[in-house]
């Protein structure tokens, strides 16, 4: 499947809920396939969070999180990437509807996480 099949798939699925994009009725639509915003997983009023890690700093968190709980273990990354595109590689790929349509789906995301919700690839 090329990354214009997948995100079209995903926003197709979220669009079909007939609701905006940026809703609870999306987003749950694409819970069972684990693309669910995860905004709406996170339970921040009933779970008091000890340690929240992000991808970008993998190697620094969960060895934070194994000091933290005296957990006896180390961890590798052993799962690379088979791919050398970048980011906006990836969203070139993709048109400006889609491009739109990931930015508003995540949008909460994008704020929860402090990442710019600037498309990687801008169009003419």
């Amino acid at each position: 499947m090329t990354f214009f099949q997948f995100v079209t798939c995903i926003i197709e699925r979220a669009n079909a809920t007939g609701k905006e994009l940026s809703s609870y009725e999306a987003a749950y639509a694409l819970n069972d396939h684990h693309w669910s915003p995860f905004y709406y997983q996170l339970l921040p009023c009933t779970v008091n969070y000890t340690l929240i890690g992000e991808f970008e700093h993998f190697q620094e968190d969960s060895t934070a999180a194994i000091e933290l709980f005296n957990m006896n273990a180390t961890v590798k990354k052993t799962n690379p990437t088979k791919s050398d595109k970048t980011l906006a590689e990836y969203f070139s790929e993709l048109n400006k509807e889609l491009v739109e349509a990931v930015r508003v789906l995540y949008s909460k995301d994008f704020e929860l996480f402090g990442y710019d919700d600037t498309p990687p690839y801008h169009f003419d």
